[in-house]
């Protein structure tokens, strides 16, 4: 069927059409085979990785049931709900020694990987484990990696901690001279411990969604529960929506990324294989900039942000 079809596009003044498109045919298989490949190796390097995880948190939990066994006394739920401070006053003093604070939060690490494991199933094994808690986990319908293997929507930026007084020691060591003269582009302003340590109530501006990236309900539920407790401990809140996010991202962030029309950037891909999730990106971006606008019109009534996209594509001018 393929053969046929090929003969009738092919012209037979270029040669034997059975030997062209024997050699079209096979070219096509070559390519296939070699994505192919290519894809196989990439997912034996995942596996291997999660083998060597797998292997690590192993002998991470014998290590802690060791310890537990030569300790019977130790009791890790006690020294995982200390505070730092409190953890290295203790430290210092010689109550708790370096290796069960070591094993303790080693055991920690061992059920937090195995509850993951729980979620996504099993791969190290080849069966998939218990899913028991999949109602919570959201939908990533619709979300692609940047490259074959990365997790996407799973990366959380800044400090977390276990109390505001471990969080104020990590804001501390952070919003320091010293930290500002490394980027001299942030702006020097330092940890006033004047308002940390202060008892008076506080007047504290909170949004729960921009209006452009949609949260999710995990994170509305946070902003909501801090929101309650700050008033229940007499502070003010005073809701209040950042302007113009979806000026910013379009026209300041996107058309200032792209402000050639994306034109660079799909040189540097000229001659070279591209990633199969980033094809629709590079497909869009090699759309010529008439081409683009008239899309974003079409597209306004029915789909308004896909539109601006669009249109920001066609960089400045």
């Amino acid at each position: 069927m393929t053969q046929e079809r090929l003969w009738q596009v092919l012209d037979p003044s270029w040669g034997d059409l059975h030997a062209l498109s024997a050699l079209l045919c096979s070219s096509a298989a070559a390519v296939g085979l070699l994505r192919w490949l290519g894809r196989r190796q990439v997912q034996q390097k995942m596996d291997e990785a999660r083998r060597s995880r797998h292997l690590a948190l192993e002998r991470m939990e014998k290590a802690a049931r060791r310890l537990k066994q030569e300790n019977p006394g130790t009791q890790s739920s006690q020294i995982l709900s200390l505070t730092m401070v409190e953890l290295a006053e203790k430290l210092k003093e010689g109550s708790l020694s370096p290796e069960s604070v070591l094993y303790s939060y080693m055991d920690k690490v061992g059920d937090t990987s195995s509850m993951a494991e729980m979620l996504q199933g099993s791969p190290t094994v080849g069966l998939p484990a218990a899913n028991l808690l999949s109602h919570y986990v959201p939908s990533k319908q619709g979300v692609v990696g940047a490259l074959v293997g990365m997790q996407s929507v799973t990366g959380v930026l800044g400090p977390m901690a276990r109390d505001v007084d471990s969080l104020a020691l990590c804001m501390k060591a952070l919003l320091c001279q010293e930290m500002f003269q490394l980027d001299p582009t942030v702006p020097p302003i330092p940890f006033n411990d004047q308002v940390y340590s202060s008892s008076e109530p506080l007047r504290v501006g909170f949004y729960e969604g921009d209006g452009y990236f949609q949260p999710s309900p995990s994170m509305i539920r946070a902003v909501q529960l801090t929101r309650q407790l700050l008033q229940d401990a007499g502070h003010t809140l005073v809701p209040f929506a950042p302007p113009k996010i979806d000026y910013m991202v379009d026209e300041l962030f996107t058309r200032g990324i792209f402000s050639d029309g994306a034109a660079h950037l799909v040189d540097c891909f000229k001659g070279d294989m591209v990633d199969p999730n980033l094809k629709s990106q590079y497909n869009t971006y090699r759309l010529p900039a008439l081409l683009k606008r008239i899309l974003a019109i079409i597209l306004k009534p029915i789909y308004p942000r896909i539109a601006r996209d669009l249109g920001a594509l066609c960089g400045v001018g």
